[in-house]
């Protein structure tokens, strides 16, 4: 036990090394008694738990290989869209671009028509 001491219900191993109880009377080799099957069902126990524990590692394992794939996915599916973004920003800039200097264009030329027309008003009105 941890605490090194005996459970309630329970006696002292044999000697501190030797994991057994007392001496057994006409015990021969290879015969099972009562402490041989509580071993052997401890250790299936043990043997149990292990391989429960060991699926649920292997289960865990999946379940996170899944996440950082869905996370993985995500992430290509973000940085695809912030790409198309980009590429959006950038057409409708140059968009923006271009009718700026559409704009910059009329109102040069709106400001020669006025231009124009105040010469020939100013013509006109010295006649």
């Amino acid at each position: 036990s941890v605490t090194k001491q005996t459970e309630e219900g329970t006696e002292k191993f044999y000697k501190e090394k030797t994991p057994i109880l007392r001496q057994r009377e006409n015990f021969k080799p290879g015969e099972i008694d009562k402490y041989t099957i509580k071993n052997q069902m401890y250790e299936k126990s043990l043997n149990q738990e292990e391989a429960s524990l060991n699926r649920e590692k292997e289960q865990f394992k999946k379940e996170i290989e899944l996440e950082h794939n869905k996370l993985e996915r995500e992430r290509n599916l973000f940085n695809a869209e912030k790409e198309q973004f980009e590429k959006y920003k950038e057409m409708k800039e140059k968009k923006i671009e271009i009718a700026n200097k559409e704009l910059e264009k009329k109102c040069d030329k709106f400001k020669e028509v006025i231009t124009q027309f105040n010469t020939r008003f100013r013509k006109i009105s010295e006649e």
